[in-house]
């Protein structure tokens, strides 16, 4: 019990969180693998991680989990689950219906939840190009939630991906249209 006679010092900040607290958040495939680890679900964590480092390879979390779950060995040195382009017509029609439901939410001003859609899809094996458009639909989501660090990142894994220069080009002026 705390007696109203005794003294202490307490420190009061009115200026609230830094202006860069939010790099100091957990990516989203990160906070995704933390629950499948809560789930012991340790093949789907895995694959959040290396989405995690495809993003963004000095996420040292992902790193420290990521070394966790496979014995010590880095994402560095362990393939990414990256098909050939190449893919059967099952899994491009999952992929164009994934696609058209996460737009569908987008549409409806559901962000998050397109966001969900899109992610969850990303761990699968789709083939390069079917990622490359993944990535393509999360940069135009991340625009539409006022977030250019993420689209950017997500930009830059669509590139890589092989996403169509077009494709590229039309979303790089989005995104400096956003700045």
């Amino acid at each position: 019990m705390l007696s109203v006679n005794a003294g202490g010092e307490y420190a009061i900040s009115i200026w609230g969180p830094p202006q860069d607290d939010y790099l100091r958040a957990y990516s989203y495939d990160v906070n995704r693998a933390l629950e499948a680890l809560t789930d012991d679900d340790r093949s789907r964590a895995q694959a959040h991680l290396l989405s995690a480092l495809r993003e963004d390879p000095d996420d040292v979390v992902a790193q420290t989990l990521l070394r966790g779950l496979t014995g010590g060995r880095s994402g560095a040195d362990m393939t990414v689950n990256v098909v050939p382009v190449e893919t059967d017509s099952t899994t491009a029609a999952r992929l164009t219906g994934v696609r058209a439901r996460a737009e569908e939410l987008r549409q409806a001003g559901q962000y998050y939840a397109a966001l969900d859609t899109l992610h969850q899809v990303v761990a699968t094996d789709l083939g390069a190009e079917g990622l490359a458009q993944v990535y393509g639909d999360l940069t135009v989501l991340y625009l539409d939630l006022g977030n250019p660090v993420q689209a950017q990142a997500a930009l830059a894994a669509a590139v890589s991906l092989g996403l169509p220069e077009d494709d590229a080009v039309e979303l790089q002026r989005r995104l400096e249209a956003s700045r």
